[in-house]
């Protein structure tokens, strides 16, 4: 087990965020980069005002830990993922969640910069107040540069995925379609749903009230045994898929509304590996989705196409692997999976 891999935080969402605070003030943050989207600001604030208050205590207990106004704080929170454009359908991560006799269960890849693969990290976070339900996830840091060393002082602690005391997980996965300039962070949004929601219906409809920046798509499932992954497309909507052995998450649509927006990622990237990575989960789960279980999760996502090792100009690594029991809560995180070294907690 790796200690420097696991951060956990005990409090009320004000108390974390100091915590929160207090941790980049050590590693050297002082908020002076401001993004160019300040004047979406306003607009950003009263998204999160009625969707997710809980995220502006959060806030506050930053700018408190850090020693910077608060003002400050929230301008650059709200607006950075506006300024600092993402391409999504980079992301090339791969999740599935399965249920048989045994339970349910969550495996997940994590692609992305080779920059955070040294730094990512699982988050704790426990609410004292019970304002919020606990959960676990997964943070690549905030990082986002190709090809560079990245210092402690531009982490950020976001969740990639996340999964409750209730028992429901939801991960996020890139998807083609349109950017907007106003709306919730992905991240934050799969912190929102691990907070407030205790299964996946609660979950969709959260989904289908707030708005988002991206075109993404989301993988959901309970300890009751609902698996759900919600495709949204800004153009079209939200389009749910239900299945009840297993279901697969790649980097395209599959629902039948949405398939004809996939011709984006050929138009940007013509041999982009989400297909063959669905197309072998597919053709893996069918042999052995009765008899999954953590190991051989982790065994099935550690090696290609699944595993994603691309160094240089694609620059797209896999940084982490998750299995997830979900009744027990029992998981297991496997840190830098392409490298002999890599490590993981459980």
């Amino acid at each position: 087990m790796m200690d420097d891999r696991i951060l956990n935080f005990k409090g009320t969402h004000k108390e974390i965020g100091e915590q929160v605070g207090q941790l980049y003030k050590r590693w050297g943050s002082d908020y002076s980069f401001l993004p160019s989207m300040i004047d979406h600001y306003s607009s950003q604030l009263k998204i999160y005002e009625k969707f997710y208050p809980g995220y502006l205590e959060f806030l506050e207990g930053i700018a408190k830990g850090v020693g910077a106004p608060k003002d400050k704080i929230f301008k650059f929170s709200l607006t950075i993922f506006l300024s600092v454009t993402k391409d999504l359908v980079e992301r090339k991560c791969s999740s599935f969640a399965v249920r048989n006799e045994h339970g349910g269960f969550v495996g997940r890849n994590y692609d992305w910069r080779a920059s955070s693969e040294k730094y990512s990290k699982s988050l704790s976070y426990e609410f004292t107040d019970r304002s919020a339900f606990n959960f676990k996830g997964n943070s690549d840091m905030g990082t986002w540069k190709k090809n560079i060393i990245v210092d402690k002082s531009e982490f950020a602690l976001i969740v990639e995925d996340g999964w409750n005391d209730k028992g429901l997980y939801i991960g996020l996965n890139g998807a083609p379609g349109k950017t907007v300039l106003n709306g919730m962070n992905l991240p934050h949004l799969v912190q929102l749903v691990t907070e407030t929601c205790e299964n996946v219906n609660q979950a969709i409809a959260l989904l289908e009230k707030v708005p988002t920046t991206n075109s993404h798509i989301f993988t959901l499932t309970d300890k009751a045994g609902n698996m759900v992954v919600a495709e949204r497309s800004l153009e079209k909507g939200v389009f749910v898929r239900q299945e009840k052995q297993f279901i697969i998450t790649t980097n395209h649509f599959n629902h039948p509304s949405l398939i004809q927006e996939n011709i984006q990622i050929f138009n940007q990237t013509p041999f982009h590996s989400t297909f063959v990575r669905y197309h072998y989960l597919d053709l893996i789960l069918s042999e052995v989705w009765k008899d999954i279980n953590l190991e051989k999760i982790i065994s099935i996502l550690t090696k290609p196409p699944t595993l994603q090792n691309w160094r240089g100009e694609d620059d797209t690594v896999t940084l982490w692997t998750l299995a997830l029991e979900l009744k027990s809560g029992k998981y297991i995180v496997k840190f830098t999976p392409c490298r002999k070294t890599g490590n993981g907690v459980k």
